[in-house]
């Protein structure tokens, strides 16, 4: 019998079961979680949502023993991944650093683009793994109040570690902290629920176009107060982000809020800035939010290349009068490039795939 649940398409004959003393805790699962009352299953956690221990001990307390499970992937890929990353870590030499860097992103080429048989939520598992670190009740407060910048926040945060290390940049604290900014983004919007239909449409058109989500939103008629927050929410977000301050090796970083929708022309928001004064490093939450789409986030098996299909799909529509990150898309394209035989290959199956 087959079953769809909350866009997770299975059936029983797919579901393993495992037992709640096996389960990984204070991280974010692999796998989907369901419960069977009589024939109907119920979705209990989804791959990708964090994994407390109170969600554990829940279930213990009414006595189950075991819950069903659709595996979206497995732990062995996450720990070759944490391998590298840990290695990175306390590499003590630049080459060392370059070496690890290299290892990394040859792994996702060969896993995500390659071959494309593996789930993207190996590498945001072992990122989370290595690089959270802003607290329990931050993370589950951030799920439950919007599913959809929870998921948004793993990806941002797993491309900018990417792109931080295309630029060259190895330091691990960097690296956590920029993982961790993604968090922070858009916090404003989450808390105090400002977060509507209408402003997600706003962020998903200004993604698109820069400029579009603004105007968009301006001919909406009377909205003021999406208007407002909309406008205001990377001053929102950076004044709210520094009440976790304690949690960034480079407190300074948290600037980088302020850069997410600035413009190459001067015209972009909150401070107009242009790009003559915006760094490498300052693009890079800009550049990894602009990748992602504002729509929800189902993680899948084999659902890497249709991830960096997605992204790079975006990055070939930039408008380079607009975001200034040409650079980026370079390193990108040399990255691919390194694991297909040639970019022609890629742009190719770019478009083959999101066709």
């Amino acid at each position: 019998m087959s079953y769809e649940i909350s866009g997770i398409a299975f059936s029983k004959e797919m579901l393993e079961t495992v037992n709640l003393s096996e389960l990984k805790s204070e991280t974010i699962s692999l796998s989907h979680l369901f419960i069977f009352i009589g024939p109907k299953p119920f979705l209990l956690l989804r791959a990708g949502d964090y994994l407390d221990q109170e969600f554990i001990d829940k279930y213990k307390e009414r006595g189950v023993a075991s819950l069903y499970q659709l595996k979206v992937t497995n732990d062995e890929l996450s720990e070759q991944f944490k391998v590298i990353i840990r290695s990175l870590k306390t590499s003590k030499r630049t080459p060392d650093a370059k070496k690890q860097k290299d290892a990394l992103l040859k792994l996702i080429g060969q896993n995500y683009w390659q071959d494309g048989e593996e789930s993207f939520l190996s590498l945001v598992r072992a990122l989370f793994d290595e690089f959270y670190n802003l607290g329990d009740e931050f993370i589950k407060n951030l799920q439950e109040k919007s599913q959809l910048v929870y998921t948004r926040s793993l990806l941002i945060g797993t491309f900018n570690v990417l792109n931080s290390l295309m630029l060259g940049v190895h330091d691990p604290l960097f690296l956590k902290d920029i993982f961790q900014i993604a968090f922070l983004l858009d916090i404003s919007l989450i808390e105090g629920d400002k977060l509507n239909y209408i402003l997600v449409q706003t962020m998903e058109k200004e993604r698109l176009t820069p400029g579009e989500g603004l105007l968009w939103l301006m001919n909406k008629g009377d909205r003021g107060d999406e208007l407002f927050h909309f406008k205001n929410h990377p001053t929102e977000s950076y004044e709210y982000a520094k009440n976790y301050e304690q949690y960034f090796d480079h407190p300074d970083l948290l600037n980088l809020i302020m850069y997410q929708h600035e413009y190459l022309d001067g015209s972009g928001f909150p401070r107009g800035l242009s790009y003559s004064v915006v760094s490498d490093i300052e693009l890079i939450p800009m550049f990894s939010d602009a990748l992602i789409p504002f729509e929800p986030v189902i993680f899948k098996a084999n659902d890497g290349k249709e991830i960096l299909v997605k992204a790079l799909s975006s990055s070939l529509k930039f408008d380079q009068e607009k975001l200034p990150v040409l650079k980026q898309i370079s390193l990108w394209k040399a990255v691919l490039d390194w694991t297909v035989k040639s970019y022609k290959q890629l742009e190719e199956t770019v478009e083959e795939v999101a066709s």
